[in-house]
């Protein structure tokens, strides 16, 4: 006569909080962590993509009429050993001068500094474009610490946010 599995003593069921990480940058940077959870022991529950936008800070020149008349500020930019810059080519800010686009104020102020420096008057303009953010879930056993999962991640990611799966 067969015991019940209840009676014969089954092994007791593994509980894992689930978390979920937001924010990788790229699909690669997910499926580096999945390959890396998943070897330390997790358990991969679902992954996937959310497009957004984000705001972004665009330093620049203000437009010449001509590309001819951007020239001599060009060269005072190279002969400073400025060398992210180029000369707007069309649209709305053509034969305007891009100091370049900056994900904090911080850094765009900081570009703005130095460009003054140069007695040269720059501008920052808020701008927003599309964006892409990549996320994971995943099961991390209830008997192993909370945070171990962290060290299995490259160094890049370490640091990205996670929170309780809803």
């Amino acid at each position: 006569m067969e015991m019940p599995s209840s009676e014969r003593g089954a092994a007791p069921e593994v509980t894992a909080t689930c978390y979920r990480l937001a924010g990788f940058e790229s699909p690669e940077a997910v499926a580096g962590a999945v390959r890396a959870l998943a070897r330390g022991g997790a358990d991969i529950r679902g992954q996937g993509e959310v497009a957004g936008e984000t705001k972004r800070y665009w330093v620049m020149l203000s437009p010449t009429t001509t590309a001819a008349k951007a020239e001599p500020t060009l060269e005072r930019l190279k002969r400073a050993g400025i060398k992210d810059f180029y000369l707007i080519r069309s649209g709305d800010n053509r034969n305007a001068i891009s100091l370049g686009v900056y994900s904090s104020e911080d850094s765009a102020k900081r570009r703005l500094r130095q460009i003054r420096d140069l007695n040269l008057n720059a501008r920052v303009e808020e701008i927003t474009l599309p964006a892409k953010r990549w996320w994971l879930e995943f099961g991390w056993p209830d008997d192993r610490k909370a945070t171990s999962w962290r060290g299995l991640l490259a160094k890049d990611v370490r640091d990205i946010r996670s929170q309780a799966c809803h």
